[in-house]
């Protein structure tokens, strides 16, 4: 399965953004290949990794980890192309540029899916933790505070003097 995404974004990654590899052939065929696994495998991890985990990911978040791996990519490839023509300065420029801003924007989403991780497990947790218990009813005394009789376990009344037996309800927390 990897071996066949990394395939597909081969393909992608040399039609769209190579204009050399139509003029010279497939001289920079395997860096471009290699480029393409690597991505076809990180895809299929997250996507793995979503599907089994169930993160739920929104609207924004999906769109800036996408523009932050279509920056990434398109760094790297004219970061390549750059040192290929031995402009380092160009190279290093794309870099800053382009670079930069997909490391801050994947760093963000990484971020933002995190804690919306984090917040639905907190969710998770309050929902488990808040039951609600029946109060326990308890007799306060197993004497009768006006003759000092016991009282029997079932009895409301006291049997030698007809005191009531006070209820007390106590709540555990």
């Amino acid at each position: 399965m990897w071996l066949i995404t990394g395939f597909i974004l081969n393909l992608l990654i040399v039609g769209l953004f190579s204009e050399k590899m139509t003029k010279r052939g497939l001289d920079f065929f395997p860096s471009y290949w290699v480029i393409g696994i690597v991505l076809g495998s990180i895809i299929l991890y997250i996507y793995i990794w979503i599907t089994t985990k169930r993160t739920p990911i929104e609207w924004y978040e999906f769109l800036l980890g996408l523009v932050g791996s279509i920056l990434m990519v398109l760094t790297f490839q004219n970061f390549l192309g750059s040192m290929a023509e031995m402009e380092i300065e160009t190279a290093s420029m794309f870099l800053l540029i382009t670079g930069l801003p997909s490391v801050v924007l994947l760093v963000l989403t990484g971020i933002l899916v995190d804690r919306n991780e984090y917040k639905q497990s907190q969710n998770l947790i309050r929902q488990q933790t808040t039951i609600t218990q029946e109060p326990i009813r308890s007799y306060a005394s197993q004497f009768c505070a006006r003759c000092g009789e016991k009282f029997r376990s079932d009895s409301k009344y006291c049997w030698k003097c007809g005191s009531e037996r006070k209820l007390v309800t106590v709540i555990n927390i």
